[in-house]
């Protein structure tokens, strides 16, 4: 949940402007950590990973980054800046990605946040190889539509969390715990993967206070996304402000919902029932959903995953 009145004073880059249309912001949003698969967007390989001679082998373990050597732990955290990964896409074309800067300013969100600080990453990009006249490029170029007063600034970051698989066509979680295997995501601030992660939707963010299934993941995705008919397809801008609470209980409304202000109840198929969309008319929907019903409404758990009022 947010509404900008009552929350500007915590606001933070990764969850200002709550909805997003976006999955996947950067072209190699997911990666395998060892470098055997491709990526299937543009497919995308890890090279390398080094820290000036050290080779390193990518850990991302949960949301933190790690590097290892001969097996061992040698670097994480603040050791990383400026260590690089060399990508390889689809035409063998390659890239140098440079970790420029950490921040560790993000608190999960609500009575989710148990004190935890998630660690982001500045990045940039250079093709290679590079005579010198390539200059570096950010990585993380999304930018919360907000006018929020911010402490911090972490619109160029990302962050980096390991646990969920998913397809940025469909909207789909298509893997969660061990059956990710070792893929990682890259999720820049303004990606709904960010927001995931920070409402306590994603593996990395699973403990005994705050479980979550994979089919609640997806729900939380389509809300973010407004993919109200469960195909993968945003009905919404970025920056468009929603507020929600999710069945759990971690995140709640600043007020309750009515028929007058209900946008829609969610589930892992999308919206179970739609009233006021947050950014089209309801009859562009694309798919026929019946309208929320006092019941549904005074009653929302029964129904699905999350619910969205407009605030």
């Amino acid at each position: 949940m947010l509404s900008e009145s009552s929350q500007a004073a915590t606001c933070t880059k990764f969850l200002c402007g709550p909805n997003s249309p976006i999955l996947g912001g950067v072209p190699f949003f997911q990666l395998d950590q060892t470098g055997t698969t491709p990526a299937p967007e543009h497919g995308f390989r890890i090279v390398s990973f080094s820290k000036g001679w050290l080779p390193l082998e990518v850990d991302v373990e949960g949301a933190r980054l790690r590097g290892r050597f001969a097996r061992h732990l040698v670097l994480q955290g603040e050791q990383l800046v400026g260590a690089n990964l060399v990508l390889e896409d689809e035409h063998g074309l390659r890239y140098r990605i440079s970790l420029e800067e950490r921040a560790q300013l993000q608190s999960y969100w609500e009575d989710g946040d148990d004190g935890t600080l998630l660690e982001s990453w500045r990045m940039t990009s250079t093709p290679l190889p590079n005579d010198g006249g390539a200059i570096p490029q950010a990585i993380c170029n999304i930018e919360p539509d907000t006018t929020s007063d911010t402490s911090d600034d972490l619109g160029h970051h990302a962050l980096i969390f390991r646990g969920d698989r998913y397809d940025s066509e469909t909207g789909d979680v298509i893997a969660t715990g061990q059956d990710a295997g070792p893929w990682f995501n890259i999720a820049c601030a303004g990606d709904a993967l960010a927001k995931l992660l920070v409402i306590r939707h994603a593996q990395a963010a699973h403990d005994a206070a705050h479980p979550t299934t994979r089919e609640q993941r997806e729900a939380a995705l389509r809300m973010f996304r407004a993919d109200y008919c469960g195909t993968g397809q945003p009905n919404t801008q970025l920056g468009t402000p929603i507020d929600w609470a999710n069945a759990g209980g971690w995140n709640f409304l600043d007020k309750s919902p009515t028929l007058d202000n209900v946008e829609a109840i969610w589930a892992e198929g999308g919206a179970v029932c739609v009233t006021n969309p947050r950014h089209i008319d309801r009859d562009d929907i694309s798919c026929d959903i019946p309208a929320c019903t006092q019941e549904q409404v005074n009653n929302w758990q029964e129904h699905g995953d999350l619910i969205t009022i407009n605030p």
